[in-house]
């Protein structure tokens, strides 16, 4: 990672001037011009706008959405007609960051754009007079309610919701005494399905799309972000960081911005929604300056059948920002050298209120150079993935580049900070992040696990960098010592990594991560009786936590000690009916214990749970053999 500065021009700001003499000052629009006989006939919202406003602006700017004014009706054009020629003229409307040109085929999906043929007719509507033209002509207004009760992706196969509204306040996190308006909140919703289903695509609706400025959807098979919600006495809990359990499915990109069009996904091209997994919402929201409810809800697309192929997340990223007060270009570069051949499915660039411009590319070994995306005039406002119409082809030994340039001075509108202050790395707005993500498929699906694995190397250096910081400032933080914990145990410094997990539950006893990781190296040492110890004292602190119960009974297992092992299977099965793991490990040991019954029952229930399993049917057909040899 290496910072450089560059002059680079700054971005005009639009000027909303008075209404032309003549003209209608109530509405800003012009008065009707003097037309010689050749001239084109003036343009109508009946016969020439109302189907551009329609079909670009509409998704927006209507009831309930985030713009703050409607377009759906003639009135409502003829009230903007000056703002409307303005912000096209210009190209901050419609909304699309990305350098795209709508006069050329579209490379990604759902992009927006107006050609130049559509500014001029919405230009000129405005400057001669915004007449309504035969309104019996107009075409219908959109109706969005009316699809699928307002699915845009068309009706769910599953459909989940906050069980009650969250109440925000109209000063945010103000009213709590911090200094920001940003309130983050993860909602936790038990999803319904009692076997493992594939998802190829969601939908996510916010409930308030007024306040909602960002939304992940996040699934968590433990019981971690159910117990933080049942501690906090509202709907759902505070918080920036999720629990380290609630987590994104691998390869895919699970979230939702204003504006942004849902993608109906492919076939063989999904992830598993398992039995017994909570979906996690976490919600940035802004206050609108009055009390508003929020209910979000995700509508779940089904796939016939398991994946056929498994697309990676990879990222560039890079935490060490720190951009002085007053500097008006700071850049950040990050590089990764791709192992294999992929192909890049979609990018998702993040960064926050300082962020100027950002590009993205791909230099390939034979010296080409391909943009992968390009956002001139950074806006925090408008952010999501981009998924590209056809994927981008990349050959093994490519380097991606990132480069993003910050606006730290006066003359940012958008600083957060009047007069600027320094601002380093962090997840809150008034911080700054910088990332770009790609969904990519590897051209052999062989690859994967390489590709993977790879990345995950440099993910672990960054976490342990991030880690080791965090501690640095703060020595008593449980969560950074398990962190830089689990990044030694993939890099093989078992004893350093046992010292950190140790003082991490000194500080927090009551860490389960911690402890299961704390065990699991005792025990690989040799030190079973000790490992035991450690299971059974976190299950006196923690005796209704699934994981631990587990976690002794596979330790009994191993010893071959399959009557001890049974009771703690047992309690795990009974604490988690639904967990897939433990009901199998108990099959098992019903089964090695001569239970076939018991291990039939295990079984049949495993492959409920995933049916595609392939451990869970040859477990249950051995089981089926078995108990017939027996009759």
């Amino acid at each position: 990672m290496k910072r450089y500065r560059h002059a680079v021009a700054a971005a005009a700001l639009l000027a909303v001037g008075c209404a032309p003499e003549g003209g209608d000052p109530a509405s800003g629009t012009a008065a009707p011009s003097a037309t010689s006989v050749d001239a084109p006939a003036a343009p109508t919202y009946a016969a020439d706008v109302a189907s551009i406003l329609y079909a670009n602006c509409a998704a927006c700017h209507r009831e309930g959405e985030n713009a703050p004014f409607t377009l759906t009706s003639y009135e409502d054009a003829r009230r903007r007609a000056r703002q409307i020629a303005e912000v096209v003229t210009s190209g901050y409307m419609p909304p699309w960051p990305p350098s795209t040109s709508a006069d050329e085929p579209a490379r990604f999906h759902g992009q927006r754009g107006l050609t130049q043929t559509e500014v001029t007719t919405l230009t000129r509507w405005f400057e001669q007079g915004a007449e309504r033209g035969d309104a019996a002509a107009e075409p219908p207004p959109p109706s969005f309610a009316a699809r699928a009760d307002g699915w845009t992706l068309g009706p769910p196969d599953l459909v989940v919701e906050m069980p009650e509204a969250y109440v925000l306040g109209p000063r945010g996190d103000l009213e709590q005494g911090t200094s920001s308006e940003d309130v983050y909140r993860n909602f936790v919703i038990e999803s319904p399905v009692t076997s493992t289903r594939h998802v190829r695509a969601i939908e996510f609706r916010p409930g308030n799309a007024r306040v909602v400025h960002h939304a992940f959807v996040l699934v968590d098979s433990t019981d971690g972000s159910r117990r933080q919600d049942e501690a906090d006495p509202g709907p759902g809990f505070d918080g920036i960081h999720p629990p380290e359990t609630a987590r994104t499915p691998g390869g895919f990109f699970l979230s939702w911005t204003p504006g942004r069009v849902p993608f109906a996904g492919e076939r063989g091209l999904s992830w598993a929604l398992e039995a017994d997994t909570d979906i996690v919402l976490q919600v940035h929201m802004q206050p609108s300056g009055k009390t508003e409810e929020v209910r979000a809800s995700v509508g779940f697309y089904f796939d016939e059948g398991p994946p056929t192929r498994r697309p990676v997340t990879l990222g560039l990223f890079s935490k060490e920002i720190d951009i002085p007060a007053g500097e008006g270009d700071y850049h950040v570069e990050v590089e990764y050298r791709l192992p294999v051949d992929v192909d890049v499915l979609a990018v998702l660039p993040h960064a926050h209120f300082l962020g100027k411009s950002m590009r993205g590319l791909a230099r390939t070994p034979d010296g080409e150079r391909v943009s992968l995306i390009e956002i001139p005039e950074w806006d925090f406002n408008w952010q999501e993935a981009y998924r590209y119409l056809e994927p981008v082809r990349l050959p093994r030994g490519t380097v991606l580049e990132l480069d993003f340039a910050y606006d730290n001075s006066r003359t940012n509108p958008r600083n957060p900070n009047v007069p600027p202050a320094r601002v380093t790395y962090g997840l809150d707005s008034v911080d700054e992040m910088c990332e770009l993500w790609l969904q990519v498929l590897p051209r052999n699906p062989a690859d994967g696990p390489a590709l993977q694995k790879d990345f995950d190397r440099i993910l672990m250096q960054q976490v342990a960098a991030d880690a080791r910081r965090s501690l640095a400032e703060n020595p008593d933080d449980a969560q950074s010592h398990l962190r830089l914990a689990q990044t030694l145990v993939g890099g093989g410094k078992l004893a350093e990594a046992e010292s950190e997990l140790r003082e991490a539950l000194r500080l927090d006893p009551t860490l389960v991560d911690a402890t299961l990781l704390l065990a699991d190296l005792i025990e690989r040492s040799g030190r079973r009786d000790e490992a035991r110890r450690q299971l059974g004292a976190a299950l006196s602190r923690r005796p209704a936590e699934a994981r631990l119960h587990f976690a002794l009974g596979s330790l009994h297992y191993r010893a071959n000690e399959l009557k001890q092992a049974l009771p703690s299977y047992l309690e795990a099965v009974r604490l988690a009916p639904d967990d897939f793991r433990s009901r199998l490990q108990l099959g098992v040991t019903h089964a090695r214990m001569g239970n076939l019954d018991g291990a039939l029952a295990c079984f049949e229930r495993c492959v409920e749970l995933r049916p595609d399993d392939p451990d869970a049917r040859k477990n249950l057909e051995q089981a089926r053999r078995m108990k017939a040899r027996r009759r």
